[in-house]
């Protein structure tokens, strides 16, 4: 296994066209090659792999509970007996 940063320098330039850099970091990362796999209901739900599965639980109930709340307690100004009311006479 190798580790190595993949920078801008003349050889590169010669045979890659690179755009022009706008921001410089020091900071690399290194990550583990996964193996893909074949079962069409892992690739399915693969987007749900970044959070373990209980931070998904916590993040739905949260989201449940803010909907709940909104729902429950609506705004003051769209309460009916702040509307202008209209007087009706013949």
């Amino acid at each position: 296994m190798a580790v190595a940063s993949f920078s801008i320098n003349y050889n590169r330039s010669m045979v890659i066209d690179f755009s022009a850099p706008y921001y410089h970091s020091a900071i690399s990362m290194l990550a583990n090659k996964t193996v893909k796999s074949t079962n069409s209901v892992s690739q399915r739900f693969s987007f749900l792999d970044p959070f373990s599965s209980v931070l998904w639980v916590v993040t739905l109930s949260l989201a449940v509970g803010a909907t709940g709340a909104l729902v429950s307690h609506p705004l003051p100004l769209l309460q009916s007996s702040n509307l202008p009311s209209v007087l009706i006479t013949s």
